[in-house]
């Protein structure tokens, strides 16, 4: 939002790096991994799936120095949880609803994908992330962001910085349980799209998995209904809660009346909160 990819893979150059190019029309994803393992340090590519969006580096590199970053210009993060708002892809000129929104790097790639004709309405219930979301929003160049008072949806707290000039949408940031939301507020009529990243088990983050990618694999292929022999009873208890709490917010995105397209993303493995939040329940009966 802050620059341009020309800009920052310029200011990269001055500052030493080297670009690493690729024809992608001539190159498969294999060859592309192979040629990002092959990476020295010091130099970068464009992701093979997200160039427009995406840098990426050798492992080991710091990037907590360069200005590009400190700036927020640069952003560092998960390849994986770019795709729930590449996949979205909204109408440019239409309303978006991110509905568990915290910590933001989804609605800041949401805000860079709109235009300045465009709303978002993010939303999240706990105080804390809240609190760090609009603090994110804020220091990464969100200029027309609003901190609402979800009692009085047209009241404004003090706290908000709004551009009417910008090239932005308008961010407005709710401190509320989506669930409560009434989907056939006036408000949300021009909502055709809806992005749902809810809480979820985090077991398929590599970060959590102690034997790494081997244990994943493991995992991901497992039949449903051996996890009770794996996990703990108090941690089935848990996916089952998540669960049923995943299928609700879902149900609920489904029901305002303009949604054409929903998201549902998690960086869980386990079908429960995955695949049988949609096969479990008549989901689109409605729709």
């Amino acid at each position: 939002m802050k620059t341009t990819l020309a800009d920052v893979i310029e200011k990269l150059e001055t500052c030493g790096l080297k670009h690493v190019e690729y024809n992608r029309s001539e190159t498969s994803y294999r060859k592309f991994r192979k040629k990002v393992c092959n990476l020295d340090r010091g130099e970068f590519m464009l992701d093979y799936h997200l160039p427009h969006l995406l840098l990426v580096f050798p492992s080991g590199t710091v990037l907590h120095d360069l200005e590009l970053y400190k700036s927020k210009s640069l952003l560092i993060q998960d390849k994986a949880s770019c795709f729930s708002a590449e996949i979205l892809q909204p109408d440019p000129n239409s309303d978006v609803l991110d509905a568990c929104a915290a910590p933001g790097n989804k609605t800041l790639q949401l805000v860079s994908m709109l235009s300045n004709k465009s709303t978002i309405f993010a939303v999240d219930r706990d105080p804390n992330r809240f609190r760090r979301f609009t603090e994110n929003l804020i220091v990464n160049g969100v200029e027309r962001l609003s901190i609402m008072d979800w009692s009085n949806s047209n009241k404004q707290n003090n706290k908000h910085r709004k551009s009417v000039q910008s090239s932005q949408p308008s961010v407005e940031a709710y401190c509320s349980d989506f669930l409560s939301i009434d989907p056939f507020n006036p408000k949300f009529s021009n909502v055709q799209s809806i992005l749902l990243d809810p809480s979820c088990s985090g077991s398929g983050l590599s970060i959590r998995q102690p034997d790494g990618s081997e244990q994943y694999e493991k995992c991901t292929y497992k039949d449903s209904n051996n996890y009770t022999d794996e996990y703990n009873e108090e941690y089935t208890s848990r996916l089952k809660r998540l669960s049923n709490l995943q299928a609700m917010l879902l149900k609920h995105a489904l029901k305002f009346p303009n949604v054409q397209r929903v998201v549902y993303s998690t960086c869980s493995i386990h079908p429960e909160t995955d695949l049988l939040v949609l096969s479990g329940n008549n989901l689109y009966s409605e729709k």
